[in-house]
């Protein structure tokens, strides 16, 4: 594919990005909607990094299996291995509804983004409300969805090469309330005219990619 492998068609919900909550809140608070499965051990250590650092700052973490209350303590327990206590981590279970899901990030500043399996539509959904996503570039196909998203969005900026570098940005981030002010208020502006939310530029492109496979395999 030309521009980018995946598509999310726009939410049908009349939902709008809140402020800032860091403007209200006097600190930051970082989330991650993605699957479960995806937060491992290695995540939870650099997660739990940047919470030492961030003064003040919570993560936010919702997955259909925190609705199970060994599973909640089973994580919490994780991350209170890397001295980060209950409650610095918020966790949230499943949701009746996709709005329910989006209106949540309206609670967070700052996604950040699992490794080595990156989230795909949560990426998606979560510039679409005016979070920003910061991800960590992988090796291979499946670990550079997060990757491919942001340079779609012209968010380079966002795409941490080392873990070290993933600490360090999120940090940064952090600091500048104004300039993620601006981010969250024109995001979904710009994921909106990026490849991201393209469903009829990316059906072309696939079309187009299925015609040339053809063509090569007839000749």
């Amino acid at each position: 594919m030309p521009k980018i492998s995946q598509c999310l068609s726009i939410p049908d919900y009349n939902l709008q990005p809140s402020d800032l909550p860091a403007k209200k809140n006097k600190f930051i608070t970082f989330g991650c909607f993605n699957q479960y499965a995806k937060i491992n051990d290695n995540v939870i250590e650099l997660w739990s990094k940047i919470l030492k650092v961030v003064k003040n700052s919570k993560l936010i973490l919702k997955s259909a299996e925190f609705s199970n209350n060994k599973v909640s303590q089973n994580i919490l327990d994780k991350f209170k291995k890397f001295e980060i206590q209950q409650n610095k981590v918020i966790l949230k279970g499943k949701s009746d509804n996709r709005k329910e899901v989006l209106e949540t990030y309206n609670l967070i500043d700052i996604s950040l983004d699992p490794f080595p399996f990156q989230g795909n539509t949560s990426t998606c959904e979560s510039v679409w409300m005016g979070v920003p996503v910061l991800t960590l570039k992988g090796n291979r196909y499946l670990y550079r969805f997060g990757e491919s998203i942001n340079l779609n969005l012209e968010m380079k900026d966002w795409i941490a090469s080392t873990k070290e570098e993933y600490i360090k940005k999120a940090i940064n981030f952090s600091a500048d309330i104004e300039k993620l002010s601006q981010i969250r208020n024109g995001l979904r502006k710009k994921s909106l005219s990026s490849p991201v939310f393209d469903s009829d530029e990316f059906s072309k492109d696939f079309g187009e990619m299925l015609s040339g496979l053809w063509r090569n395999f007839k000749s």
